[in-house]
């Protein structure tokens, strides 16, 4: 059997991981199959450490998503609060304090 020949699917269980990580926790599986459909196995995908939260990055995504986000964000914001007023620029400086 040549390796050319085995085809690899990866099988995650979720699109992203969140923190905290633990140290041999499943998050996934490969498996290998010849001929396309001839499974000769699997081998789950395991964590070799453990990670702890960060505070600061959940914040900063936090922080990226508002900003991001259509509707919601500081432009929308600014502008819903200032729409009224007679300075923009005033306004939003104010609003930022």
């Amino acid at each position: 059997m040549d390796a050319q020949t085995i085809i690899r699917k990866v099988v995650l269980e979720a699109d992203t991981v969140d923190a905290p990580v633990t140290k041999g926790q499943v998050y996934g599986k490969v498996e290998l199959y010849v001929n396309v459909d001839q499974k000769l196995g699997e081998i789950n995908l395991v964590a070799s450490e453990s990670l702890e939260r960060s505070d600061l990055l959940v914040l900063g995504q936090e922080v990226q998503n508002f900003l991001r986000s259509p509707g919601s964000g500081w432009a929308s914001f600014c502008w819903r609060c200032c729409s009224s007023a007679i300075s923009f620029s005033t306004s939003c400086t104010t609003a930022a304090l």
